[in-house]
């Protein structure tokens, strides 16, 4: 694979991730993200043609700007769980004070 072909297939990656988070499907996200962090790996370790440099750099810049995305979902979904904890704690502590569990 070229340079532009593996950025390119970072940037599908990173988008799959994105979807994968928003559907809380978390194994397949696990699995990707293994899969993504080799290419990424791949990716850095690669000397770039000095025709592909500019369309590469174009590429990882979308990737790093879907990382911010993919971050900013991520903390959403810990502050939803965080807020579904809490109501549970809260439902628990009425049930014990009410002799109801």
């Amino acid at each position: 694979m070229t340079s532009i072909e593996l950025a390119s297939a970072l940037v599908q990656q990173t988008r799959n991730l994105i979807a994968l988070a928003g559907q809380d499907d978390w194994s397949a996200f696990e699995a990707l993200q293994k899969e993504r962090d080799a290419l990424m790996d791949a990716i850095a370790r690669l000397e770039v043609a000095a025709d592909e440099v500019e369309p590469v750099r174009a590429l990882l810049i979308e990737v790093r700007e879907l990382n911010q995305q993919l971050t900013e979902l991520a903390d959403d979904k810990a502050a939803d769980l965080l807020k579904q904890k809490r109501t549970l704690d809260k439902g628990r502590q009425m049930q014990r004070a009410y002799g109801d569990g």
